[in-house]
């Protein structure tokens, strides 16, 4: 996936320079895995459906600052393992989908678009064909979608493989302008020639946020050289098993209600999320929550809501740092547990390194080195030590660079009360320590009293 267009103060349409006559998007995959949309870097924040459900809004889409999004109408267009009228389909698709990326386009968002299933499963190459040529110059349009999760979609796998990777051949040799993506979650090495660009969801909240990390880190290892984006979980595990239960049940007539008090994953979980996929350096992440038939997102958990809108904002500030290039003298970190805790005994008795959880991120921008750091678990009271290679003038909390420590007079100034997190120790400029709970994210900015000093 790609992720970030939106530059405070202009739409998206000027921030690729096009008019408002409609000029098809040029999208490439940059050798980081970042998306560059007509030229432009961006990082990418995106969602699989707007809040409200109807194709043509994107108020929540925009409200929340996502810059990418879908609908699962277009996959769902084909009858599942039955025939269809392939003109009917085609007709169907493309009439709806130019007024789906058409809107897209008017709202400035850019999509992701899904092909139908059972067209992908059948090998339909000329449904394909006449899909793509009808809708590629269509400004909306960054990343065809493949196929949700193929494994385990088609007991001919083999078959669906086949299907996919010529398919993807066809698409770009009508449309190399815009990349193919999947989603899968178990194995990536058969998609290797499916898609350009690998998303992988992997729903952990409330075990284990680091498994993201590590299914980011898999994916990677089986498919060298293919860029991996992170398909985050918004969504209560416990409302997808209870709607299955609603299908088989019939002495249960109401939906789980499942408001603020309840919802996992709640914003905090959201953050560390997205700061686990930045670790695994995913320049790409995308929000998956079940349809408002299942959960009504806005009305029954509007703190949840809030949640997307100040992560959208905190990712904007965040994205030209995120998209600059990694120190080659960055800081050194050392993670504790602090033996205090009863959790942290309790972690010890039954094998597990709570430590493993503490991931980070470094870039260097304007001169300053931007760490980030997450407690990708459940473990509170984690010991973290940044090794600075300088000397600090000041150390701020980002958003909103808050001065967290002033080192610039004859005695270093603290403000505690600017941090996310609790500073520990931070008397000396070359080493600044802090504690983080579960699911605890911190971004720290250093600015160096000599930058000629430092080896950035």
């Amino acid at each position: 996936m790609s992720l970030f267009v939106f530059i405070l103060g202009t739409t998206m349409t000027e921030a690729w320079g096009q008019s408002a006559s409609q000029v098809g998007s040029v999208v490439k995959l940059d050798k980081d895995g970042a998306l560059i949309v007509n030229g432009k870097r961006i990082l990418v924040y995106g969602t699989y459906r707007d809040p409200s459900d109807n194709r043509l809004s994107f108020d929540g889409v925009r409200e929340a600052g996502f810059n990418l999004t879908h609908t699962y109408y277009f996959e769902s267009l084909t009858p599942n393992a039955r025939p269809y009228d392939q003109q009917a389909v085609i007709r169907t698709y493309i009439a709806e989908a130019t007024k789906y990326l058409d809107a897209a386009h008017a709202a400035g968002v850019g999509v992701f678009l899904g092909l139908p299933r059972e067209v992908v499963r059948t090998y339909d190459k000329e449904a394909v064909r006449q899909i793509v040529s009808a809708l590629c110059d269509k400004p909306a349009l960054w990343l065809w979608y493949m196929m949700d999760e193929p494994t385990g979609r088609d007991h001919r796998q083999q078959s669906l493989v086949e299907a996919m990777n010529g398919l993807r051949k066809i698409i770009e040799e009508i449309d190399p302008n815009h990349p193919v993506c999947l989603v899968e979650a178990k194995k990536y090495a058969p998609y290797r020639h499916s898609a350009h660009l690998m998303w992988v969801d992997y729903y952990t909240v409330p075990k284990q946020i680091r498994r993201v990390y590590e299914a980011i880190e898999k994916a990677k290892a089986e498919l060298p050289g293919v860029p991996v984006w992170a398909v985050l979980q918004g969504h209560d595990l416990r409302i997808h098993k209870y709607s299955e239960t609603l299908q088989k049940r019939s002495d249960v007539g109401s939906k789980l209600y499942i408001d603020d008090r309840f919802h996992r994953p709640g914003p905090k979980e959201l953050k560390a999320q997205v700061h686990t996929a930045f670790a695994a350096d995913s320049m790409g992440v995308v929000f998956y929550w079940m349809p408002q038939v299942n959960h009504d997102m806005k009305k029954r958990t509007p703190r949840l809501w809030q949640g997307y809108v100040e992560l959208g904002s905190h990712i904007r500030e965040l994205e030209p740092v995120l998209l600059s290039s990694k120190p080659r003298n960055g800081a050194k970190v050392k993670v504790e547990a602090f033996k205090a805790s009863p959790d942290h005994m309790r972690a010890e008795r039954a094998g597990d390194d709570p430590t493993r959880d503490i991931l980070t991120w470094q870039r260097v921008h304007e001169g300053k080195l931007y760490v980030g750091v997450v407690n990708a678990g459940y473990y509170p009271y984690m010991h973290v030590t940044l090794e600075l290679p300088f000397d600090c003038e000041t150390v701020s909390a980002v958003p909103g660079d808050r001065k967290v420590v002033d080192y610039s007079g004859s005695e270093s100034q603290i403000n505690f009360a600017n941090a996310d997190v609790l500073v520990w120790k931070a008397e000396n400029p070359r080493r600044f320590e802090f504690m983080l709970d579960e699911a605890d994210v911190a971004v720290w900015c250093f600015t160096p009293k000599d930058s000629s000093q430092w080896s950035q």
